[in-house]
Formats: C-alpha cells, structure tokens, sequence
C-alpha cells in the first residue's frame, strides 16, 4: 500500500510506494534528502496536535517492552541541556536518515521536531544549574549510564536546543559513556571547484548574503545544517551567473561543485583579456586571434554563425590563443562584460572601427593578419584562418632576419622586405613605432616604389578619418612621413592619394590643408583629365581658385534597353548640372540625360548618345528574386576618383532581405558601387546595388540592392518606347564567373556628378 510522506522542508505532502520504505527520497517539490516510514509505520505527519505529560526525566522508564513501530509513542517529553558553553551540542539529536538511537533502539522519527505543534506545546522551562537527577542517578548505579539520546549528542551540530525523549524498551546491561566532554562536530562545507585565474571580478552570495571569495586557495562554503536548501549564486564578470540550490547534509561528504562559465554573449565562451591570453600563447606556442565586436547592434551576427561554432573554435585552437573583446554601447551591455574600459582602450590600440573584426598577431601582440566586418561561413574562414598561419609564419621570420642583422645594406634590404610585407598586407597602421623606425632606415631621396597594396591601404585609412574627422590631420601627417621615402611610379596614384587626403582634410574643415593637397596632386600632372578636374575643381569649392566643372560624386550604371537607356541610383545624380558617362575601356566621357528620377525608390533613368564604335549592349532581368544561399556578383567603379578603365568584380551570396525588402549580400561593395548591377551566374541582373547596411556609425560588410521587380516596375512606368526589355533566355545555365564577367562588363558605366 502507499505510504504517505510530508516534507519537513517545505511541508509538501505525497505519497511514494510501498517498495520505498526504510529508505530515503528526495522531495519532488525542493529535492530535500527525507527519510521513508518503514512499512507500517506512520509518517511524522501523523503526530498528534496534543501530547500527553511526560513523566519527570529522573524516573527511569521501567515496565513491558516498547511498542512496535507502528505508532508513534502517546508520550513525547523535552530532555533539557546543560547550559554549559563548553558542550552547546544537544543531548538528543536526529540524525539524517531521520532516526534517532536511544534505550529503546532505532526508531523512525521527525526530521525536524522542533517545528511540531505537539513537542513545542511539551516544551518545559529550564531548571536552575546543578546536576540533573538523572546523572546522580546513574553515578550511584556505580557507573554512568547511557540515557535517552546520549550516543547521538557528539553527532549534532544544530543549533536547536530541545528534542524528544523516546519511549524506554526493554532494560538493558548499562553502558558507560566516554570520558571527557562533549565536542561538536564543524559545520560541512560546499566545495567548489573554481580555478584562481578566473575569480578576478567574482563573487558568491548565499541565501543574498555576500561571501568572501579567497584569491588563492580553496573555495569553500560552510553550510549550516537545517531543513531547507541554501540559494548560491556565484558570479563572475563578464559571464552567466551560476545559480543553484543546496542542502546541507550533516553526515554525508558534499559533491565538488564544477563551475562552467558561459560569456554574456550569445554563448561564445571566448576568455576577454588580451595580456592573459598572450601569456597563454607563449607558453602554449601560439598566436593570439582576437575578435572584436558590438554586440548588441546587430553587428554580432558572424559570432553567433561562425566564431560560437563548436568547429570554427576546433580548428582557432589549433593555432591560436582566442579572445573575444566586446565593446557594446549600452551601458547595461558594458556592466556585462569583464571590463568595458579595457575593451574599449584595447579597440583604439588597434584601431578598429568597423564591427566585427578578426585580429591575429603573435605571442607578442604585433600583428600579422586582419579582416574588418567579417562574414562568411565557417568553412570560409577556416580557410582564411589557415592564410593567416602562413602569413604568420613569414611575417615572423622577417622580423627575425631584421632583428639578427647588424646596421648595413643587407640589414636595408631586411627591413624593406619587413615593409613590404607590412604594405602588401595593409598592417601598417597596426605598427606607427615600428614603421617609423624601419622607415628611418632608407634616407630622405631613395624613395621606394610605391605598390598597389599601399595605396589601397592608405585608401583604407582615409575612409576611417574622414568617419572621425579627429584623426584627419593626423593620418595626414603620417601620409606626409611616409611619402618622404617613397616614389610614385603611377602618378596616377599618387594624385588620387592626394584628392582623397584633400577630402578628408575638407571634410573636417582644415580648408588650407586641403587647397594645398589638391595642388600637390596637380603638381604631379596626371594623366587623367577626370582626376585633373576633380582636384581642381575641388580646390575651387574650397577657395582656392580655378575655374572649370567640379566633380562631386561618382557612381555606377549599367545598359538596361537598347538605343542607349541606363539604370543607377538617384543619390549618384542628384543635384547635378551635368551627368557625365564613360563607357568600359574608355577614357572620354560623354554626357547623359536624365528622363526620370524617383527618390523615394532611389532610381533614375538616363539616355545616353552611344558612340559608333561602342557597342552596349543591354542586360536582362530576371522575374524572380535570388534564393537564400544563391551565388551573385557586383559590378562598379568603387572609391572616389579610381582610375580603372574597367569595372571591378566582387563575388558573394544573397543572404536573404531587410524590412524594405532589399536584397542582403555579402558581396564587397563601396562608394562608386552604387546604382551597378548585382548578377547571377546566368548573366541577368537581379538587382541594384544601392548602399551599405549601417550600424549606428559604422558600416558592416552587408550590401544592399534593390530587387529586379522594383526595376522592371519603375521602367514599366517610365521607360520610351523606343526602348525594349531583353528577356533572359530561357536555355540560359550557370557560367564560370569570369564568363558572367566578360559577358557584362561592356554593359558598365562609369558615371560622374559634376556641378
């Protein structure tokens, strides 16, 4: 049959089957430890509201056997303590399998009969000091005997000082009791297993109460015994707290507690400090990989797809020491992490300021290896994770050969292979005092020949000044340094650097500065006339005389009809006294017309002139949207002023749609891509590439193009008659893309905004 159990935790009632009798449970409402009523027996529940007298303690209980177990005793009496300060332990206590031992033998009993209507209402007042009758009882036996409860005073530790005498079995032979007094056993401890190098900025709180945390050492937790489980929070910055409930156990060993910490973020499980983690690296043999983010704004997107992958971190720990530095914005996201401070410090030495950003650099801190606004797969950037290791490697053992040779020719020619490397990689800016010092090694007038990575790397750094205008004069300074001991070659190159120094310096309002970048870059007589008007026409917006068209803004379009109807983005042409076209593999530009604008929808439609011996032909559209997953490609002339007679191709996925329905792609895309076409495989476009996803300040790597049907809908509206949709043939298939390429870079144009 059932037996009925309470909980003398929480007081919840149940009933468990007869097989459980004798033994122990857990309670399904606290999962406190209580023991089971033996079969027949009645659970403490059980006890009467009203207790009879008990007779006087000094008696001893004398007459039949003791009852079975069956019921519990009619008579429950309190055996009062001595109040001597040296034995607090009371003379009678459960113990955890709910039995106390007595004259009368093992007997199932309360696990708490303190809290029992009927033991309080029995409770009597303490007598005066002395001997109790019962001691002098015994003495005079001729020995001392063992009473009610006596063998379990040395196995309490509770702080209850009133329990309930048993009734007397049959007599027995008397025991003597140990000599000496009585010693209490030390409250059990929790134990945790919490490493040292993690409990910077830790804590632990039990029932809310702060506890001491030791630096060094074992963690542990002393836990009172009582009814009820303690709530233990320990709590590490920058990491989930750990929350969990215990109960004290008196006379049973406590488990080790196992701490598993899990970031604040999205379950990257990454350590945060870097200085921690180049120790690691060094003692370990590895580099560092750092990932900088902002969680929060939307920028997380590639630690919750790549970085937190148990596979990406697989193949990271091989190599590399990982760390994860957040800098979020909210100040409720910067209590979460360990140190926002030192997150923040940490990004303005390296200079981010485009989320997210991967960084490896060796044991040492010098970098090696970079990619800002990171996307893409895990396998994707595994693969590029395995490029870095070999950059590593190279970068490592040209520091090496700098460092071991002594000052001289071969010591030059070390350092400029050091720079080289620094340029061809774009980690320049990852290294001022280093560079400073390696390019003081060539004197001012053997300049070196500028390569195709510099410029795009100072590129790069123009674009981040001209988002903090703070830094333009400094970056500035440091393009003036580093011109001194180099040489244009292309002085095309070399005047585009210029143009866009200008810009930047103009945009943070340094008008002097700037005139004097445009004359420099006039000095060096490039030979494009496109380059040579937008500087002076930029020195003549800015004062400093000139007269002549001023070129404001380029961009992109592309053949959408024949007889010479073009496709690009309002923004490219908005506010423009002349629109000017150049075709691909052109240098002339002719000027277009433009029929019909929309800036709601950012379109425009322009007619140009075609030349006799250009041959532009029109590309189709396709009626469906991309697929998530589907491969696609952009076409434009990116950067301000490029000199590149053709448009540059970069490939990518569509990722998918924004809230107004914009196509998402990976694809990399920059100023100048705007109002190009974004291709399939098959050679049709499937939409116009028209900006970049924002973040607060900061662009990500997402760019955006309007759906073909949005164009096919607007052209619908406004396009002549004269002009005529291609259709995608419908035996089309899928091309290598540097047929998608060939097939419609003629169909590309180069647009520019004059005023």
């Amino acid at each position: 049959m059932p037996v009925l159990c309470q909980c003398p935790g929480c007081h919840a009632k149940f009933q468990v089957g007869e097989q459980y009798a004798g033994r122990k449970i857990k309670c399904p409402k606290c999962s406190a430890v209580i023991p089971v009523a033996g079969a027949g027996q009645a659970e403490p529940a059980a006890v009467p509201a009203a207790v009879p007298a008990a007779a006087p303690a000094s008696k001893p209980a004398t007459g039949p056997a003791a009852k079975p177990a069956a019921a519990l005793p009619k008579a429950v009496r309190l055996v009062e303590e001595p109040e001597a300060p040296e034995s607090p332990a009371p003379w009678l206590s459960e113990t955890e399998g709910g039995t106390a031992h007595g004259v009368g033998g093992a007997v199932s009993r309360p696990h708490k009969p303190a809290s029992l209507p009927a033991v309080v209402a029995a409770r009597k007042k303490k007598k005066s000091r002395g001997i109790p009758p019962w001691a002098i009882a015994a003495i005079a036996a001729g020995g001392v005997t063992l009473v009610v409860g006596l063998a379990a005073a040395f196995l309490s530790t509770r702080p209850a000082r009133e329990t309930a005498a048993l009734p007397a079995g049959p007599a027995g032979p008397a025991k003597k009791a140990a000599a000496g007094p009585a010693v209490a056993k030390p409250n059990p401890v929790l134990p945790i297993d919490w490493p040292e190098r993690e409990r910077a900025g830790g804590a632990i709180f039990v029932d809310d109460a702060p506890l001491d945390l030791p630096r060094s050492g074992e963690v542990q937790i002393p836990l009172a015994p009582r009814a009820t489980p303690y709530k233990i929070r320990l709590v590490r910055k920058g990491f989930e707290p750990l929350e969990f409930r215990r109960l004290s156990q008196p006379n049973e060993e406590q488990l080790k507690y196992q701490t598993v910490w899990v970031a604040v973020f999205a379950g990257v499980d990454w350590p945060q400090d870097f200085d921690e983690a180049k120790k690691q690296a060094e003692k370990q043999g590895k580099d560092v990989l750092v990932l900088f983010d902002r969680s929060g704004t939307g920028s997380d997107q590639f630690a919750r797809s790549v970085a937190m992958r148990p596979e990406f971190r697989t193949r990271a720990d091989k190599e590399y020491v990982c760390i994860y530095v957040d800098a979020p914005q909210s100040e409720e996201g910067k209590k979460r992490v360990a140190s926002a401070p030192r997150n923040q410090k940490l990004a303005e030495q390296f200079g981010i300021t485009a989320f997210p950003t991967l960084v490896a650099t060796d044991a040492k801190g010098r970098v090696f290896a970079f990619q800002e606004r990171c996307s893409g797969s895990v396998t994707a950037s595994s693969e590029v994770l395995d490029a870095w290791h070999a950059s590593g490697a190279e970068l490592k053992e040209l520091l090496a050969q700098a460092d071991s040779l002594p000052a001289g020719q071969p010591k030059t020619e070390a350092i400029g292979k050091v720079l080289d490397f620094m340029e061809v990689h774009g980690l320049a800016r990852f290294h001022p005092d280093a560079m400073r010092q390696w390019q003081a090694a060539f004197p001012a007038g053997e300049g070196r020949p500028v390569t195709k990575s510099a410029v795009q790397a100072w590129v790069a750094r123009f674009e981040r000044a001209q988002r903090d205008p703070s830094q333009a004069i400094q970056v500035v300074a440091e393009f003036d340094q580093w011109k001194k001991t180099r040489k244009f070659a292309d002085r095309t190159a070399g005047a585009g650097l210029h143009f866009t120094a200008a810009v930047v310096l103009a945009h943070a309002n340094h008008k002097e500065e700037a005139i004097a970048k445009c004359k420099e870059g006039l000095a060096m007589n490039p030979p494009d006339s496109r380059l040579r008007a937008m500087l002076s026409g930029l020195q003549q917006a800015l004062g400093g005389g000139h007269e002549g068209p001023v070129v404001v803004g380029t961009g992109t379009g592309f053949c959408i009809a024949a007889n010479g109807y073009l496709l690009t983005n309002h923004h490219v042409i908005a506010g423009a006294k002349k629109v000017m076209v150049r075709f691909c593999g052109q240098e002339k530009t002719v000027e277009a017309k433009v029929l019909a604008e929309t800036e709601e929808l950012d379109m425009a439609l322009l007619k140009v002139e075609v030349p006799a011996e250009i041959e532009l032909k029109p590309v189709p559209l396709v009626s469906a949207a991309p697929q998530r997953g589907d491969d696609v490609c952009a076409l434009g002339y990116p950067g301000i002023g490029t000199d590149s007679p053709t448009p540059i191709f970069t490939k990518g996925t569509a990722s998918g749609e924004d809230v107004e329905k914009r196509i998402i792609t990976d694809c990399k895309v920059n100023p100048g891509n705007s109002g190009g076409p974004l291709c399939n495989t098959r050679g049709a476009v499937v939409g116009m590439v028209t900006a970049k996803s924002r973040i607060s300040t900061h662009e990500d790597s997402y760019g955006l193009a309007i759906p073909a049907d949005k164009l096919r809908a607007f052209l619908q509206e406004n396009l002549p008659a004269a002009g005529k949709l291609p259709a995608v043939p419908a035996s089309a298939k899928a091309m290598p893309l540097n047929e998608v390429y060939a097939k419609l870079s003629p169909s590309v144009v180069f647009i520019e905004n004059t005023r």
